[in-house]
């Protein structure tokens, strides 16, 4: 199930985070509360879902920054797998449709490296890697920056380019 995001569910979720999510929250944050720096979002223009399966488990969505330009928010538990298909749903069918006809030609999502790499799930749906950020966080945290323009969203989409 997915719902339109609430204080109560994305603060549920925020609270539950994996540790790789929490660690990616708190490197861009200037307190040291993972949950007070995950919902924090909320107070941004922006347009997020909880993905439900029996309780909250995953928080998607974007802010939007400038006009034209949207960036990522994501953060789950260790639930994850239970709703990621639903998730990829979400975004290929529902959240890059909405993105596109209203305007946004560029999808950005900042992510903290993962010891493995890069992000396999955002190249999945066709981001580019644009760049590394070396010591963008806090604590000297690598972060990479993935992009995805209009036309990159309506071609895993069925929206009309």
């Amino acid at each position: 199930m997915i719902k339109v995001a609430n204080l109560t569910d994305v603060t549920y979720v925020a609270a539950r985070m994996r540790p790789h999510d929490r660690a990616e929250r708190l490197a861009t944050s200037h307190g040291d509360d993972a949950v007070e720096a995950a919902v924090r979002f909320l107070h941004a223009p922006h347009l997020a879902v909880t993905i439900w399966k029996g309780t909250p488990i995953a928080v998607m969505g974007v802010t939007f920054s400038h006009p034209g330009v949207a960036s990522t928010v994501f953060f789950a538990t260790d639930q994850f797998k239970h709703v990621a298909l639903a998730t990829t749903r979400f975004v290929r069918r529902t959240l890059f449709p909405i993105l596109v006809n209203t305007g946004i030609h560029r999808l950005q999502v900042c992510s903290m490296r993962r010891p493995g790499g890069l992000d396999s799930w955002i190249q999945s749906f066709g981001a580019s890697h644009e760049a590394t950020l070396w010591s963008y966080g806090k604590n000297y945290e690598n972060f990479d920056i993935f992009t995805l323009d209009k036309a990159g969203m309506a071609r895993v989409t069925s929206v009309a380019k």
